[in-house]
């Protein structure tokens, strides 16, 4: 794959992207009334799994991750970032939280 912008060109191998985005955590339902799942976490359990709200302050902490749903019915409405760090490196993902 090669994908062009002004003055940089990227080429790719389009089955490595493919992989990585199949292998890649989902949070479902998002937006979340509070009780949240995650699907893909091949190579993810066991992570170390945090959710912080927009200033960086760490509201959820689990140090690793055994199962794919977590419950933040207690967290007030808010948009939230998800962050999974382990052997497979650091991955973020957006969340909001309705009430």
């Amino acid at each position: 794959c090669k994908k062009t912008s002004p003055g940089i060109t990227v080429t790719v191998n389009c089955r490595t992207e493919e992989k990585v985005m199949a292998d890649r955590p989902v949070i479902y339902p998002n937006p979340s009334t509070g009780v949240i799942y995650m699907t893909a976490l091949t190579g993810w359990m066991n992570s170390r799994i945090e959710v912080l709200n927009l200033v960086g302050a760490c509201i959820y902490k689990n140090e690793a991750l055994n199962e794919n749903r977590i419950d933040l019915s207690a967290v007030p409405a808010g948009y939230y970032i998800v962050r999974l760090t382990g052997s497979k490196g650091s991955f973020i993902m957006p969340l909001e939280i309705v009430k």
